[in-house]
């Protein structure tokens, strides 16, 4: 595995356009999509209904989300998941947004996983581009995509 954590300040990508989501989404010949439903759920404000059917799409029957200490919905355990949604939270850390824990699928991969599940329409290139700059700009990352990156540059 070609991935560490680092520890380093803010820096500049000497080529940032090679981290533009279409360029990604040209290289990689993903289909372009017009709209993504990762964002637009990330994005918006959910009843909790919506939660509800969320939760129900992907976590084990009992199980209930974790909070923060304010009661705000913090993530879901993976081993809590039903198995195909943790096999696509575990695919979607490994694929297209690094990060150092697998085993807290954290809210806004609960959206990216529940869009996948309902076949919604996802720009691939904008949400590896995101993890990417999230990499380059942050004071800690866990660094991730080799392959993606390399064959990038």
């Amino acid at each position: 595995d070609l991935s560490v954590v680092v520890n380093r300040g803010k820096n500049n990508l000497a080529n940032d356009s090679l981290y533009l989501p279409d360029v990604i989404d040209a290289i990689f010949e993903f289909r372009a999509e017009d709209h993504c439903w990762v964002r637009q759920r990330r994005d918006t404000a959910h009843t909790d209904e919506e939660y509800t059917e969320m939760f129900q799409t992907l976590a084990m029957p009992g199980m209930d989300w974790h909070y923060t200490s304010r009661g705000v919905r913090a993530h879901l355990q993976a081993t809590e998941m039903m198995p195909v949604a943790k096999g696509w939270a575990k695919w979607l850390v490994r694929n297209f947004e690094s990060c150092l824990n697998e085993t807290e699928i954290i809210m806004s991969r609960c959206h990216a996983v529940y869009a996948i599940m309902r076949g919604e329409p996802i720009r691939v290139g904008e949400m590896i581009a995101r993890s990417i700059k999230r990499m380059i700009t942050a004071a800690y990352a866990y660094i991730g995509h080799p392959f993606v990156i390399t064959t990038l540059c």
